[in-house]
């Protein structure tokens, strides 16, 4: 190993270690919701809470195994916490463990510093612990099966594919990937591949399809019967987010997004898109990927007409084409020492809106005192976390 691949073995390894201490600050945040809005966020919360006890509803598969358990509301929400906290913990590993034989390359460093990668949630927190991260963790699993063949890494990701499809729209996101990677570049279990991937989609679009005249009565159901196990929350604010949300019609829905399509709006998330390409284009992979890209980028027009926070789907966008193309990276590209330098240092200082922004400040050395934080704060999160745990063993 030469001392050029040493030192970015040194450096990408370091941010790595960000990530993960990044992460453990992301946590405390989203554990701390419960306290700053007396029971629960009315998007981020209440999300991971809708269920299927009145019947069938969009997004409720993740709460139904949590919402019936013999527990008190804030023990509830106590599980759904560390379920997830170990979710995503497991996904930066494997992450890890996909990318690892790629650690002393430059264009990985590239991909970990992309503002619309995983440095995205972190400095969008209300955009963090959202229903997205399944859908990651799915495409992390799957490319884990196919770097291993180990068949655990396959049906996991067909659970968490099934999981992530009745948990949220952005499941669909998952098609083309899963796709592309079972049937395109495989040609081995053809039958089984092809179930996988058709089968939870098509059932869940049935299922909707039946049930969504009755999804309005149904989110007022789920809203009293949440409100009766929270007792810190006497008013209808857990219900006013995302629990309402599902109870709307498309056409209600599109009146609702459409009054954000303005110029500015437009134009901000353009830049973010063109940013967000700048990794692909220069490793090669959207040359060689072209139209994958392209059809993939049709779910991304639909979900721009269906959703108001942009930037939480462009995050979902790249982060899946991201991880298929840092586990195929060239080692014998490597990008001109100059132009690496300078797109990381680009990237270090620039940050996106997940939702709704008020101008087009994307770049700030306050993204350096967020890394700065989370490793100041590291020791103190995680001691944070492991007492929450042990309190309750």
């Amino acid at each position: 190993m030469n001392l050029e691949s040493s030192r970015l073995k040194a450096f990408n390894s370091f941010l790595f270690f960000i990530t993960l201490t990044m992460y453990f600050e992301l946590f405390i945040f989203f554990k701390d919701l419960k306290n700053i809005f007396n029971g629960g966020h009315r998007w981020i919360t209440a999300d991971w809470l809708i269920n299927y006890n009145f019947g069938f509803v969009r997004r409720g598969m993740f709460g139904s195994f949590f919402i019936n358990l013999p527990h008190e509301y804030s023990n509830i929400l106590f599980l759904i916490e560390y379920v997830l906290f170990f979710i995503y913990l497991g996904t930066l590993f494997l992450f890890f463990y996909v990318s690892y034989q790629f650690i002393g390359t430059s264009t990985l460093s590239i991909f970990l510093l992309s503002p619309v990668f995983l440095k995205f949630i972190f400095f969008n927190q209300y955009a963090g612990f959202r229903k997205e991260m399944l859908c990651i963790t799915t495409i992390v699993l799957l490319v884990a099966y196919k770097k291993s063949d180990r068949k655990i890494f396959y049906v996991l990701s067909f659970l968490f594919y099934v999981l992530s499809v009745f948990s949220s729209e952005y499941g669909f996101m998952l098609f083309f990937p899963i796709f592309f990677l079972l049937l395109v570049r495989n040609n081995e279990n053809v039958k089984t591949n092809i179930g996988f991937t058709i089968m939870p989609p098509l059932i869940y679009l049935i299922l909707h399809i039946m049930n969504s005249d009755k999804y309005f009565q149904k989110s007022l159901e789920l809203c009293q019967s949440i409100k009766k196990l929270n007792p810190f929350n006497y008013s209808n604010y857990i219900c006013e987010g995302q629990i309402h949300w599902i109870g709307l019609s498309s056409v209600e829905t599109i009146n609702i997004t459409k009054s954000y399509y303005d110029m500015q709006y437009i134009l901000y998330y353009l830049i973010m898109f063109c940013v967000g390409l700048i990794p692909l284009v220069i490793t090669g992979w959207l040359k060689k990927n072209s139209i994958f890209f392209t059809i993939q980028s049709s779910l991304l027009i639909l979900f721009f007409v269906l959703a108001t926070d942009w930037g939480r789907t462009l995050y979902l966008f790249y982060s899946i084409f991201y991880v298929l193309a840092i586990t195929s990276i060239d080692k014998n590209i490597n990008i001109n020492k100059r132009l690496n330098l300078f797109i990381g240092g680009c990237f270090l200082f620039t940050n996106f809106e997940y939702w709704n922004p008020t101008s087009f400040n994307i770049f700030g050395v306050n993204t350096l005192q967020e890394f700065i934080n989370s490793i100041f704060n590291f020791n103190n999160n995680f001691l944070s976390i492991l007492n929450d745990i042990v309190s309750k063993i």
